[in-house]
């Protein structure tokens, strides 16, 4: 999503560093002091298979989700499109302020559940919504099913072991 060098040189000594780091500070930058994202209800037990106490309404806790990193790719969640617009333009307005560029080519738009077809901008730029998208060599789809993503590991599969 981002493109950025390699090595940062400082004096005498070239280090190099991590851009999940960097990014990790960047969203920190953007997020901070903001309710942006999704919030999703998480339970904490000791006792992990017992279902009745993951039934039980107590020891219920409110986390707020709003990016998910994978590598030096960033996932932006939020309930609607009018919602998801502020945080890609407070991730736009630092990644300018800090001299980073967002890939068009590389940022697309996956909704679950709606309707219409959204328009999301970054500056001039319409953003592509797809069906699905492959990451890291897995399938990721907006039904959420597995169908696409059993059918190619069982070619592959088959590729291996022909009968």
């Amino acid at each position: 999503m981002f493109s950025h060098p390699q090595w940062c040189e400082t004096g005498l000594c070239s280090c190099c560093y991590s851009f999940g780091h960097i990014l990790s500070l960047l969203l920190l930058y953007v997020f901070h002091e903001t309710e942006i994202g999704v919030y999703i209800s998480t339970r904490e037990s000791k006792s992990f298979f017992n279902l009745a106490r993951l039934r039980a309404k107590t020891q219920v806790r409110m986390a707020l989700v709003r990016e998910m990193l994978f590598a030096d790719d960033v996932a932006l969640a939020d309930h609607s499109e009018e919602a998801l617009r502020q945080p890609i333009e407070r991730l736009t307005h630092a990644c300018n302020e800090f001299g980073l560029t967002i890939s068009f080519k590389n940022t697309n738009v996956m909704t679950q559940d709606v309707s219409t077809t959204p328009y999301i901008f970054i500056g001039d730029h319409t953003l592509e919504v797809v069906n699905d998208f492959t990451y890291l060599g897995s399938i990721i789809s907006k039904n959420l099913s597995l169908d696409a993503e059993l059918d190619i590991r069982m070619g592959k599969q088959k590729q291996l072991w022909p009968a």
